[in-house]
């Protein structure tokens, strides 16, 4: 979408009475004008989030400045990180982390749970304390169409639980962990890993309601984990 587009969809959206919008990707900063993106938002008077891998701050600092939270990725060191995502995807993150607190800016690290991050839990939640961020855990979400992969069967399912087992334990002692204590004690029972959803007819479910999401061509969908 053109900067104008955007302008149209974002006045229809508050005249849903939308009050949050969160920018994610691919890779947001990749968009020249995503500053002014967040400031026509911003104008709006929408909170606005940005989920980026922090690749790109250093080049280009001003078009996260605007944001209200900035998302980013950290799976662990640089070889658990790197093992997850690709080689040269650690570059800049530390870094671009710091100066983004520095300058007071909220900073939300997530971790995705694999094979890589099993035993990265306690690094990366000492590194958090040290530079003054937060991080949310979250599991792998397999074959949807927009994240591809799967869960390695080299790993059982209880070492999965027992993961999520720890966390519990660690959010309970304080440790700067945003994921919900409901969200933690239900992944610690989760019976198969492999699986990223299931059919719960009856179920309590805000996608759709409470949250939607917009793709790239400004098309609708109740959830990005579901789209199309």
């Amino acid at each position: 979408l053109d900067l104008p587009r955007v302008a149209i969809m974002f006045d229809r959206l508050k005249a849903m009475g939308v009050r949050r919008l969160g920018l994610a990707g691919g890779e947001p900063m990749m968009r020249k004008d995503l500053g002014e993106i967040v400031g026509m938002a911003k104008d709006r008077g929408f909170w606005v989030s940005i989920n980026s891998n922090l690749t790109l701050y250093d080049r280009h600092p001003e078009r996260l400045h605007l944001a209200d939270l900035v998302y980013t990725s950290i799976d662990g060191d640089q070889a658990a990180h790197e093992g997850a995502r690709g080689e040269g995807s650690w570059a800049g993150v530390l870094a671009g982390i710091a100066d983004l607190v520095r300058l007071g800016k909220p900073v939300i690290a997530i971790c995705v749970v694999t094979e890589h991050s099993l035993d990265q839990a306690d690094a990366i939640l000492r590194r958090a304390e040290a530079m003054g961020f937060r991080v949310h855990f979250q599991p792998q979400c397999t074959e949807t169409d927009i994240v591809r992969g799967r869960v390695p069967a080299s790993v059982a399912n209880e070492e999965f639980r027992a993961f999520w087992r720890r966390l519990l334990e660690e959010k309970r002692r304080g440790r700067p962990i945003v994921s919900s204590t409901a969200f933690l004690e239900f992944l610690a029972g989760w019976d198969d890993f492999a699986v990223s959803a299931v059919d719960a007819p009856g179920g309590r479910c805000a996608a759709g309601r409470g949250f939607f999401y917009i793709g790239p061509l400004g098309r609708a969908y109740p959830c990005a984990y579901t789209k199309g």
